[in-house]
């Protein structure tokens, strides 16, 4: 997910994460086109807007998808002032799909949505709307992942649309051309079957990289392991996508905060990733003010509310320590002095967490960018 902060790096393991993956015959895609790194909006969310001049995008946030040679590539939603002339994701936009992927970087391989249904262009269109535009506009694959409903509706307006337009039925072919080659490539025989994948070895594999991943910034080494017999309040987001967590009254709450809290007889304090400014606020002035504050966050830079959380809550007596279950930047918020980074929730995510805290293991993590001086 963090791969670092300059294109060199970047280039360099990505680069070498699509080899790898090729040399065990797994197809490859680059994402998110044309780069999202500098937004400060979640498109799960809403629309994120990168209005940066075209040769900083050239000099930076293109670069990955110009050198690396990926089996396919997805455009993200994303609106980009400075090349497109409508406000629309990048995933619907003609200049980003044909002009810039196709004409300027002369790529020929697959274009594949990312979900059509998040609020970056949810917010804005119907599911049919994003799926003509999108086809019309360039993109091969249009994915709608979460609702068969929807699936079979927009299947049923694009198959309608593209027998009336001669302009759609060409589009359309010119797609399948290039998902039916990806299709014979990806299925062809000297490939893994699918009886192989979750294999055991495969699941040591993945746990081995997820526990090796873990990175902790710290300014009080005694934090790790955890004294659980100090920790006097854990406060976790509940997390907005779907991952493998517990169903009940604290719905979206991971599995590792419950576990923690079991162990500690402590209750957990479970609130929005958009938690407003006054909910942080009297959350943090009703936490105790001693002992351990165990905080997890998805994305707290991206919302004004959890960083506000965070601030007030290292502002009382006691220490606080934060689990950063997604992007590494929250360690660099105002009042984090103390941060465990795992780049991910997912259930191996948790289970290295669960290790580190309780001292099974040690972080061994190295942050894949700089510490800025100022945030």
């Amino acid at each position: 997910r963090s791969f670092g902060d300059s294109p060199d790096q970047v280039i360099a393991y990505a680069r070498a994460f699509v080899e790898g993956m090729k040399s065990e015959r797994v197809m490859s895609c680059l994402k998110h086109f044309p780069g999202k790194g500098r937004v400060d909006v979640d498109a799960h969310l809403d629309l994120p807007i990168l209005d940066i001049p075209q040769s900083l995008l050239y000099e930076y946030e293109l670069r990955p998808f110009k050198e690396i040679q990926a089996d396919s590539i997805m455009p993200s939603h994303i609106y980009m002032p400075q090349l497109q002339a409508s406000r629309v994701p990048a995933s619907m936009s003609r200049e980003i799909l044909t002009d810039l992927a196709r004409n300027v970087l002369n790529y020929r391989g697959v274009l594949v949505a990312d979900d059509l249904g998040m609020g970056g262009v949810s917010n804005y269109f119907t599911p049919e709307e994003a799926a003509i535009q999108g086809l019309r506009n360039g993109m091969d694959y249009l994915t709608y992942c979460h609702d068969p409903v929807v699936q079979r509706r927009v299947k049923k307006i694009l198959i309608r649309e593209i027998e009336k337009s001669p302009e759609l039925e060409k589009r359309f072919q010119e797609s399948l051309q290039r998902v039916e080659k990806f299709r014979v490539e990806a299925t062809s025989a000297d490939r893994f079957s699918i009886e192989e994948i979750a294999s055991q070895e495969s699941l040591n594999a993945m746990q081995e990289i997820s526990d090796r991943s873990i990175t902790a910034i710290l300014e009080d080494s005694s934090l790790l392991p955890l004294p659980i017999e100090s920790v006097s309040g854990i406060f976790s987001v509940r997390l907005s996508r779907l991952v493998q967590v517990e169903d009940g009254p604290q719905k979206g709450v991971p599995t590792v905060a419950r576990e923690i809290a079991q162990m500690a007889d402590c209750p957990i304090i479970d609130f929005s990733p958009n938690i407003t400014v006054e909910e942080a606020d009297r959350l943090a002035a009703d936490s105790p003010g001693k002992g351990v504050r165990l905080v997890f966050t998805e994305n707290a830079h991206l919302h004004e509310g959890q960083r506000k959380l965070l601030l007030k809550l290292s502002q009382r007596t006691g220490r606080t320590l934060v689990i950063a279950l997604r992007n590494p930047y929250d360690a660099f918020l105002e009042g984090v002095k103390n941060c465990i980074i795992s780049y991910g929730y997912e259930a191996v995510s948790q289970r290295s967490l669960k290790k580190i805290l309780d001292g099974t293991i040690k972080a061994q993590g190295k942050l894949p960018i700089k510490i800025p001086q100022e945030v």
